[in-house]
C-alpha cells in the first residue's frame, strides 16, 4: 500500500467503506502496527502503551485463515475445456497467469468480502498479451444498474500517477457513454498524458465481437447479498478477534 492516498469520496458512505476496507487491508498485508498501537493506548492507557513498547504483529490468524482456504481452492491449476472455437482464448488466460493470480484474488476477496479485476489487452497482433490486474474496493467508486444493484455499469478507479507516484489520478469507465477518460484530483482531463491519448466515443478499447462496449471490471463478492457492497459483514467480530490476538503476542 502506497504511504499517499487518493482523495476521499465526498459521499461520506462510501468513505466509511473506503476506510473500513482499507483497514482490513492494511491487516492483510501485515501494515496495521500504527491500528495496534492505537488500540493499545485506548485500551491500557499511554503509560502502559509506552512501557510495553512496540508491538510485534508477526501473528495473524486473520491472513493465516483466509490464504489457506484460498490455496485449497486453487491448489492447482484447473484443466479448462473451452468450448468449440475458444481454444486460444482459453490458452491466452492460462498464459496470463490467471490460475496462479486467482488465489491471490480470492484470498483477497475473502478478507474485504469483494475484490475487482481489471482485464486488458496490451499489443496487437501476435504480439497482443492479456493483462489481468487486481484491484481493491477502496480505491474504487461504481455506479450500478438500478434493477440489479449488485451489477456495475461504470468505475471509477483511483491509481497513482505515473508521472508522479505522490499524485492520484481517476480512471472512468463507462461503456453506456463509451467513455474512458483519466482525471487528475482537480478533475482536469490528462488522458493524453496518463494514457497516450483519448479513447472515448468510437475509440473505446473494450468491445465484444458484435461491437457492444464492455466494462473492464469483474467485481467479485465474498457473498451474495444483491447489493454492489457488503464491506461491513462480520468485521466487529473478525477484527477485534485478530487485534486481540495480536496483543496476546506481546
Amino acid at each position: 500500500m502506497s504511504e499517499s492516498a487518493p482523495p476521499m469520496p465526498t459521499d461520506a458512505a462510501e468513505a466509511r467503506r473506503w476506510q473500513h476496507t482499507r483497514l482490513r487491508r492494511r491487516i492483510m498485508y501485515s501494515l496495521h502496527r500504527k491500528d495496534v498501537e492505537q488500540l493499545i493506548r485506548k485500551q491500557a492507557g499511554p503509560e502502559r502503551a509506552a512501557a510495553w513498547g512496540t508491538p510485534t504483529i508477526s501473528r495473524n490468524p486473520m491472513h493465516l485463515v483466509w490464504t489457506q482456504l484460498a490455496s485449497a481452492q486453487y491448489r492447482e491449476s484447473p484443466m479448462v475445456t473451452p468450448p468449440e472455437g475458444a481454444e486460444a482464448v482459453a490458452a491466452a488466460v492460462a498464459d496470463a497467469s490467471y490460475w496462479q493470480l486467482a488465489s491471490r484474488l480470492h484470498r483477497d476477496t475473502l478478507a474485504l468480502n469483494e475484490n475487482l479485476c481489471r482485464v486488458d489487452v496490451v499489443g496487437e497482433g501476435e504480439d497482443a498479451e492479456l493483462i489481468y490486474r487486481p484491484v481493491y474496493p477502496d480505491l474504487v467508486q461504481v455506479e450500478t444498474d438500478p434493477h440489479r444493484p449488485s451489477k456495475a455499469v461504470a468505475v471509477k478507479e483511483w491509481i497513482q500517477d505515473p508521472r508522479d507516484p505522490k499524485a492520484w489520478v481517476c480512471l472512468h469507465v463507462e461503456p453506456r457513454l463509451g467513455l474512458y477518460v483519466a482525471r487528475d484530483a482537480d478533475g482536469i482531463d490528462v488522458s493524453n498524458e496518463v494514457l497516450g491519448g483519448s479513447f472515448s466515443g468510437e475509440l473505446y478499447p473494450w468491445k465484444d465481437y458484435d461491437g457492444n462496449n464492455l466494462l473492464p471490471y469483474v467485481v467479485r463478492h465474498k457473498a451474495h447479498t444483491g447489493w454492489a457492497w457488503d464491506p461491513y459483514s462480520n468485521s466487529k467480530y473478525q477484527l477485534s478477534r485478530h487485534l486481540l490476538k495480536t496483543l496476546a503476542a506481546k
